[in-house]
């Protein structure tokens, strides 16, 4: 009966600190539903806990300096017609670009676990403790005949109690087009 436990709790002590294998795949549907890949797009792994905390902190940000900004493209176009309020423009222009999403994500400065590179299907494969939450967070731009897009995905990675996860990010991670204070993990 001793053996018999002792071997459940060793069985027990390994399955709580073999790490999880989290693989996924990173894609967008297009508007005529394709499914297209993200080849070679960098994706950065971070603690749960971490990120939560400097995204409250951008959020805070953005609630203090962030409020009442004028139309970006109003203020493009006063700062293109070199008009009397040019200067006035391009601050006004700065503080608008400070304020947008993309921005404040990438200014969030705390040590990734790991950064990961989706393979030419737009697959990726990384371990994580068992007990610990991540976020993922990329960024892409795709070319299209007259204009790039640009996608920034976020998603939260619970390692759960199986030997591994499989996730996909895609349209539904997407953030970039979000007020940053409408973003919950």
């Amino acid at each position: 009966m001793k053996k018999i436990l002792a071997a459940l709790f060793i069985l027990l002590l390994v399955y709580a600190f073999v790490p999880v294998t989290v693989k996924g795949s990173l894609y967008v549907v297009t508007n005529s539903s394709a499914v297209v890949p993200m080849p070679m797009t960098e994706l950065k792994v971070y603690p749960l806990k971490a990120f939560r905390a400097a995204l409250y902190e951008k959020q805070n940000y953005v609630n203090e300096h962030c409020v009442a900004l004028p139309d970006k493209a109003e203020v493009e176009r006063a700062y293109l017609l070199n008009g009397p309020d040019k200067d006035n423009a391009k601050e006004s222009y700065e503080r608008i670009v400070a304020c947008e999403t993309k921005t404040l994500l990438n200014g969030i400065d705390i040590p990734a676990i790991e950064t990961l590179t989706t393979s030419k299907e737009g697959e990726f494969a990384f371990k994580v403790p068992r007990f610990d939450s991540v976020v993922i967070m990329g960024r892409a731009k795709r070319q299209l005949a007259f204009i790039d897009e640009s996608y920034q995905w976020l998603k939260v990675v619970n390692a759960g109690h199986g030997m591994s996860a499989i996730i996909e990010m895609n349209n539904t991670d997407l953030v970039g087009d979000l007020d940053v204070r409408n973003i919950q993990l």
